[in-house]
């Protein structure tokens, strides 16, 4: 990906909002903050993330819904009660809405939110982690991923025979080309079956990506998998 210049970010900032202007003096990344000039006059700070995302002057978006103080601490901990039952900010401070702070859920891990965050409905990661783990997962078959894989899976040469079959080119004719490397993948998700028929080439992208919807792939794959061998076989007969 394209590293982004300072200049350009001067060039988009009036492209994407009408009179605004970008003061920055350097531009470090789309994560780290810099100073913008809205079209009314107020300078403010923001990011390049937020910014392109929509986000425009914190200083005019305040005075449209009557803001015009900035919220103490104490402000923050009544809040917090009121919009989730059993959480506390343990903050120290509070300097604005996009500074994460430190937050005890109701369960009594300790989690660190940005108040813009948590109005929006962040909560607890660690208990977020917890719901999704073994059978509250969405992908959750049986616990098969912790299945042992057949002997014939430690051949190294094996898994490069299906490789160079699959011409070393990833199978998906979706693929995003996000990633470079291959592997190979159980088109039915059972790690013992081997068979030829059942491996394909996939890049790590796709391979992440199989994890969803996996009736979907794995008919796609079969699929692929068939024509690749009746192509040979099409090819063994005409030669």
């Amino acid at each position: 990906m394209r590293r982004l210049t300072l200049k350009y970010i001067k060039f988009k900032t009036p492209k994407l909002a009408e009179r605004y202007e970008c003061l920055a003096m350097e531009y470090i990344d789309s994560k780290t903050k810099y100073n913008n000039k809205c079209d009314k006059g107020h300078i403010y700070e923001t990011t390049w993330n937020n910014f392109k995302r929509g986000r425009r002057c914190l200083i005019c978006w305040n005075k449209k819904r009557g803001k015009t103080q900035k919220l103490s601490l104490k402000d923050i901990k009544s809040e917090t009660q009121k919009l989730s039952k059993g959480y506390v900010c343990k903050a120290k401070e509070y300097k604005n809405v996009e500074t994460k702070m430190n937050f005890k859920c109701s369960q009594g891990h300790d989690c660190w939110i940005s108040w813009d965050k948590f109005k929006q409905g962040r909560r607890c990661y660690i208990c977020w982690s917890i719901k999704r783990c073994g059978e509250n997962h969405p992908a959750w078959r049986g616990g098969i991923a912790c299945e042992p894989y057949c002997d014939i899976w430690l051949d190294k040469e094996y898994k490069e025979s299906i490789k160079e079959r699959d011409g070393y080119v990833c199978q998906n004719e979706d693929c995003w080309k996000t990633s470079k490397r291959l592997c190979v993948h159980h088109i039915n998700y059972i790690k013992k079956d081997c068979h030829p028929k059942n491996l394909i080439t996939i890049c790590l992208s796709c391979n992440s990506r199989a994890n969803k919807n996996r009736r979907k792939w794995e008919e796609y794959y079969n699929k692929k998998v068939k024509g690749l061998y009746n192509e040979k076989e099409n090819n063994r007969k005409s030669s």
